[in-house]
């Protein structure tokens, strides 16, 4: 006789071998270069309106791009929440909402979108949903919904998960006469 238990976890070893696949070729997303957070925040937008306190919650609209250091988020609309002077969560929504990073100096830019990217900032956390795409180097990854932990380098995906990376060349070693 069967174990449906058994079958059941059959049936989702592919899904755990394409979850580990997926947090193997993304332990190279660390955090931001430490840079990054000392530098000017500048904004652009076509709109703003609410609250400017310390302790407020804001929206920016219409071609929005925001860039401090390396960091540069792009979208239609942000909603920005500050508590105690300091910005604590971004909200980018877009066709795509967009978002670009060195997380370290030696590397290429690593690229995110998505139609909705909420960045929890002191955590350093990124939630895309809706044709989520993250990408560094020769690796992408895409899904309905990213969730990614820029200073654990975890990143989990969910609906549809598709991965794309280049496998490193071995060295090539010189022929012989």
């Amino acid at each position: 006789m069967s174990n449906p238990t058994n079958s059941k976890n059959d049936r989702l070893a592919p899904l755990r071998a394409g979850v580990a696949v997926a947090l193997a070729l993304t332990a190279a997303f660390v955090a931001g270069l430490p840079e990054d957070s000392q530098q000017p925040i500048a904004v652009e937008a076509d709109e703003s309106s609410g609250d400017y306190s310390s302790s407020g919650v804001f929206m920016l609209t219409g071609s929005v791009q925001i860039d401090q250091g390396t960091l540069r988020i792009e979208a239609d609309s942000v909603t920005v929440t500050n508590q105690g002077g300091r910005i604590v969560r971004l909200v980018a929504e877009g066709q795509p909402a967009r978002f670009r990073q060195h997380l370290a100096a030696d590397e290429p830019f690593v690229n995110a979108r998505a139609r909705r990217i909420d960045y929890a900032v002191a955590e350093e956390r990124l939630e895309m949903k809706g044709d989520a795409f993250l990408s560094q180097n020769d690796r992408e990854l895409s899904s309905e919904t990213i969730f990614w932990d820029i200073k654990e380098g975890r990143v989990v995906s969910r609906g549809s998960v598709k991965l794309k990376w280049q496998p490193e060349q071995p060295a090539q070693t010189p022929s012989r006469p």
